[in-house]
């Protein structure tokens, strides 16, 4: 999808920023600011977001709730679930 153009068309940020799938370009609500992670996976153990996957569907096959997933991943992810990609790696939390 194009816009008037012939730019790659964003979609509007939508209401649940975790469900977007991986890639997808999105209009931000606000700038996205970079935030200093913390990974807590003291196990070392990551997952690899794949094509058109959802952050939610990622912490689902992890076994983690979304949020604690989020939370660990913050300064790798940035600001918003939504800018994840294809090929991503995330540490699970423990």
């Amino acid at each position: 999808m194009t816009d008037i153009f012939g730019a790659p068309a964003v979609a509007p940020a939508p209401a649940d920023p975790m469900d977007v799938p991986a890639g997808t370009p999105v209009a931000p609500a606000v700038p996205a600011a970079r935030i200093p992670g913390h990974r807590t996976s003291s196990s070392g153990k990551t997952i690899t977001v794949q094509k058109d996957e959802t952050f939610r569907a990622v912490a689902e096959r992890a076994g983690v709730d979304p949020f604690d997933l989020f939370d660990c991943n913050r300064g790798v992810i940035g600001s918003s679930p939504s800018s994840i990609v294809a090929g991503m790696i995330l540490a699970v939390p423990d």
